[in-house]
């Protein structure tokens, strides 16, 4: 029963990917970056180059490349993508959450003991944690994510 009963609380915990959306101007552009995050941008002339975004009008990007601005008219720019990172508290909080119910599921039959449910659940709560946030950094690895298409 309890085998069961894990396979249903890991399937409720589960999330699931949602699309991201993908700009084909710089004005909607502008809703998924701000100054100071990283893009990669490539070019209509073929050329990729990593920056930091100075700034981003419905017209052009400037860009920081290597210490040196870089600016980019919409028309001269095919793609740009921003690196994903795992996200560990998410991980964290999806296993406290799993922990806390496994904990709770597994003791309620247990002990009148307070401080020893209490001890317990911390326990699982910790421990859950601890391991969703390991689980999320195993499977997310650094990904290239598509921003701007034009």
């Amino acid at each position: 029963m309890r085998i069961p009963l894990a396979l249903l609380v890991l399937s409720l915990a589960a999330t699931t990917a949602h699309a991201q959306p993908v700009a084909t101007t710089f004005d909607q552009l502008r809703a998924l970056v701000k100054p100071g995050d990283v893009v990669t941008v490539t070019a209509a002339s073929g050329s990729i180059r990593k920056g930091r975004i100075l700034d981003l009008s419905p017209t052009s990007l400037g860009l920081s490349v290597d210490g040196q601005r870089r600016a980019y008219a919409q028309d001269e720019v095919l793609k740009i993508s921003q690196t994903e990172h795992a996200r560990l508290g998410k991980g964290a909080a999806i296993g406290a959450g799993v922990g806390a119910l496994a904990g709770f599921l597994g003791l309620r039959q247990g002990s009148d003991c307070r401080q020893c449910l209490v001890g317990a659940m911390l326990v699982t709560v910790g421990g859950g944690a601890g391991v969703g946030a390991l689980l999320q950094a195993a499977e997310s690895r650094q990904s290239e994510r598509l921003i701007f298409l034009k």
